[in-house]
């Protein structure tokens, strides 16, 4: 299980005071057995072997009292799926990080505020999405397609699209995030079946390195479907649509963001916007852990992204945005600042090196790093890089800033 987090706030709460000691050490114990939504197996006997393993003296039913207790002090909250019970800690998407996209246990009712899951696309329902579109389209990366084929069989393995025009583009799917592995496996295929190799995920593993400049890299973000080109080799056009959905490209050979045309655009008001000037009022966002983004607040979190040149993760993104309260206008503008820094950097970005997700960086307050020293990490070539893309009068020291 992660670690979890346990607030200075707890020694002033009024739900904990009306517990006795056994039993608010009862509630840290479950605290700590709970998954990432903060459900747990409400039945006795399992919570008393894993939380009191070795206190003989706990008992099943001394357990179902504490239980009754932690409901009482709306901590808890008990429900039943079928003939099973199950426990959700209540206020959990306040205090603690939601991590994974799906809980362990059943979902509770939807009316006590528990956090809430993502019904994720599989890897099945990516490879049907771009197989559709290409098949439809009958067009990608600027030639026509003379066929789209998906499980082609070469040897042993089964490549998950082969489209053939002028040139042959070999697509290898994956529902999780990137490893060095799936670069592995895809290179083994092009050795096959020669071709142009696209290598697609949901994100990025934090160890993943490109090996291969010749393999198109793209991330896709689990709500929107936006993708994001890591790595466009010389025989990627840069815009690059996959899904039946308007697209956002944005490579580290490109760092201005556009929104790719669609010929078969299905929904004419997506929620992704290239503007504060395209929100309407009603338009809204919901991140990871449930929170609504809308009016003010989603324009500029849209304008944040905009700048920062990167849509991955956006939902954990909206997540670390909705924390940085209040937000002045000065604020605002500095944060704004920093992200076109950052994305200035990014595009200058070598081989090998792995670009920060825009959730990282909200969350460790990158705007702030004016003074990036020099040397041989990865911050100090930061501070090289951005010397080198604009003029360096504009820059004191390795210190970024904006033009007057």
């Amino acid at each position: 299980m992660p670690n979890r987090i346990i607030k200075e706030s707890i020694c002033r709460s009024d739900n904990l005071d009306l517990l006795t000691a056994e039993e608010e050490r009862f509630f840290y114990r479950l605290m700590v057995q709970c998954d990432d939504f903060g459900r747990y197996d409400g039945r006795p006997a399992i919570i008393k072997g894993s939380c009191f393993p070795l206190k003989q003296r706990i008992t099943p039913a001394k357990v179902s009292k504490m239980l009754e207790a932690l409901c009482a002090a709306d901590l808890v909250f008990v429900y039943h799926v079928e003939t099973l019970s199950y426990i959700q800690m209540l206020t959990w998407g306040e205090h603690q990080k939601v991590r994974n996209q799906r809980s362990k246990y059943p979902a509770p009712p939807r009316d006590i505020g528990a956090p809430i899951e993502h019904q994720l696309p599989s890897e099945k329902d990516i490879e049907d999405l771009i197989y559709h579109h290409l098949s439809e389209c009958k067009t990608f990366n600027g030639e026509q397609l003379l066929s789209v084929d998906r499980q082609v069989r070469t040897g042993e393995s089964y490549l998950d699209i082969v489209a053939r025009g002028d040139s042959t583009y070999i697509f290898e799917l994956k529902r999780s995030r990137l490893s060095n592995k799936s670069m592995l496996q895809i290179l083994s295929y092009l050795e096959k079946c020669p071709g142009n190799g696209l290598l697609v995920g949901s994100g990025l593993a934090s160890n993943f390195e490109v090996s291969n400049s010749e393999v198109a890299i793209i991330v896709y973000d689990e709500d929107t479907l936006a993708l994001t080109t890591i790595n466009r080799p010389a025989w990627l056009n840069p815009i690059v649509t996959l899904f039946s959905v308007k697209q956002r490209e944005i490579t580290n050979n490109n760092s201005d963001a556009v929104l790719a045309p669609n010929p078969i655009q299905s929904n004419p008001n997506p929620i992704l916007i290239q503007s504060e000037s395209n929100i309407t009022p009603d338009e809204t966002y919901r991140s990871t852990k449930g929170k609504i983004l809308k009016g003010k607040v989603l324009e500029r979190f849209e304008a944040f992204l905009t700048a920062f040149g990167s849509r991955a993760g956006i939902a954990d993104a909206a997540d670390s945005w909705f924390k940085i309260k209040p937000m002045p206008d000065e604020l605002y503008t500095e944060i704004i600042a920093g992200a076109k820094r950052y994305s200035i950097f990014r595009a200058s970005l070598k081989k090998g090196d792995t670009p920060k997700m825009a959730q990282g960086w909200l969350t460790s307050r990158r705007w702030e790093d004016e003074h990036v020293p020099s040397g041989n990490g990865a911050r100090g070539r930061e501070s090289d890089r951005l010397e080198m893309a604009h003029d360096p009068s504009v820059y004191d020291r390795g210190t970024a800033r904006e033009e007057s």
